[in-house]
């Protein structure tokens, strides 16, 4: 059996939250580098293909809009980010989560002082993925709602023993380890 106890950690939070829109990102940027040499065609090879002015004009409106696109929503994910710490009240500090892996079930306790208290008991097929990293393990139940399991807060039994739960009652596509962990 393994217990973990922690309080709420913003910072892990948005570490999380990188890694998801990481993969969003590469698209986004991918669309803005599109915007830009669709932008640069017309510009260039004004005289060669024939384009108007106006098509001149809107390369190099594209040409902008490819350029501060990408970090127009790198903002917004800022922005979007803080405002969902400040806007979720269990998100603060004073959230005490605990978690709890047995051979045959994983429990997670969410308590805020007197005002909340949250409880999950679920056999491991509930996870869609489970993913570890070098601070913590993701535990997805679908593709926008997870767990954030610590690695620095085990009350009981260790990282280890965790992987052989995991190893063992998750099937091998579902449950992602780190490749060369400094244990």
């Amino acid at each position: 059996m393994v217990k973990i106890s922690t309080r709420f950690n913003q910072d892990l939070m948005k570490t999380f939250n990188k890694g998801i829109f990481r993969k969003g990102r590469i698209v986004f940027l991918l669309l803005c580098s599109l915007l830009v040499i669709l932008g640069l065609i017309p510009i260039l090879f004004a005289d060669l293909l024939g384009f108007d002015e106006a098509s001149v004009s809107e390369g190099i409106g594209l040409v902008v809009a490819g350029i501060l696109l990408y970090p127009a929503m790198n903002l917004l994910f800022r922005f979007t980010q803080s405002w969902m710490n400040r806007s979720m009240s269990l998100l603060g500090d004073d959230n005490i989560m605990e978690f709890e892996f047995t051979e045959t079930e994983f429990i997670a306790r969410n308590v805020k002082g007197t005002t909340y208290e949250g409880y999950t008991k679920a056999n491991y097929s509930i996870f869609w993925k489970v993913t570890e990293t070098p601070e913590s393990f993701l535990l997805n139940i679908s593709r926008s709602q997870s767990f954030v399991v610590p690695k620095n807060a085990f009350v009981e039994g260790s990282i280890e023993v965790l992987l052989h739960i995991f190893e063992h009652q998750l099937p091998p596509k579902v449950f992602v380890p780190m490749r060369k962990v400094k244990r």
